[in-house]
């Protein structure tokens, strides 16, 4: 993915309510709306509901 891309979904990530990045692999937020959520997917982040066994 190019470099303007990856930017444009980092700043899109960002623009959720209370974003916090805490690390490279973690980060915590308020609640995102419907496309935030799309947004999110695509920088590669996954809920951590999903990481539980």
């Amino acid at each position: 993915m190019e470099f303007i891309a990856l930017n444009k979904l980092r700043m899109a990530v960002e623009s959720v309510t209370n974003y916090r990045r805490v690390s490279d692999w973690i980060a915590s937020s308020g609640q995102p709306d419907e496309n935030q959520f799309k947004e999110i997917a695509q920088a590669g982040y996954k809920d951590g509901a999903e990481e539980r066994t």
